[in-house]
């Protein structure tokens, strides 16, 4: 219940990828007292390529780890850089307020309220994107997503964010959305009256 695969540190700490098929293999990353960003370890699963820690970026005030093998770090001035494999590697955006990560990627909402996704189980036309603006971000399970407008209007996408006939997950409900929860294949909606779409309360 509330799986929570990936992790993520806001002051000095230590955090390592745990990618499901490597045979041991994985990178770790590091904060220090002054908030640098350092990398060290297995290059297909987020790290350098070294044994040694390597600076890589200054003023990182989040360090969030995709467990199949990405870092994410966001600057104090809103500033996102992903290092790493198909999980979400490469990405690089400014004015990015918060992040959310699965195990096997992540999204960012930036500060006009749109949603950026890395990684997998992202693409599948028949679940329905974040097309307006967004207020939160949510994300957890294997590769499971979600947003919420400041309506209560919700998005969920991603692995696991289908009803019980197998259908996508869609907002055709007069309740205002207040939190989405992941176990792992499973998305669910929490309500304002504490209706439930999947899961159970203690899952938020």
């Amino acid at each position: 219940p509330n799986e929570k695969i990936s992790g993520k540190i806001t002051s000095a700490g230590e955090l390592s990828t745990n990618p499901s098929n490597s045979n041991g293999a994985y990178a770790t990353g590091k904060l220090d007292a002054d908030n640098n960003f350092y990398l060290k370890g297995d290059a297909d699963y987020g790290g350098n390529g070294q044994n040694d820690y390597q600076l890589v970026l200054a003023d990182v005030q989040e360090l969030h780890v995709v467990a199949e093998g990405t870092f994410v770090a966001l600057t104090s001035t809103g500033v996102l850089k992903s290092y790493g494999n198909w999980s979400g590697g490469g990405a690089d955006l400014t004015n990015i307020k918060s992040v959310a990560t699965s195990a096997s990627g992540f999204i960012a909402l930036d500060q006009s309220g749109t949603v950026h996704r890395f990684g997998s189980y992202q693409s599948d036309d028949a679940q329905i994107k974040p097309n307006t603006a967004i207020n939160e971000i949510y994300a957890g399970g294997y590769g499971g997503y979600g947003a919420i407008t400041a309506d209560g209007d919700f998005f969920a996408w991603g692995y696991g964010a289908e009803d019980i006939n197998g259908n996508p997950l869609v907002d055709n409900l007069p309740h205002k959305a207040v939190g989405i929860g992941f176990e792992y294949g499973k998305v669910g909606i929490l309500f304002e009256e504490n209706n439930l779409i999947n899961l159970s309360l203690s899952d938020y």
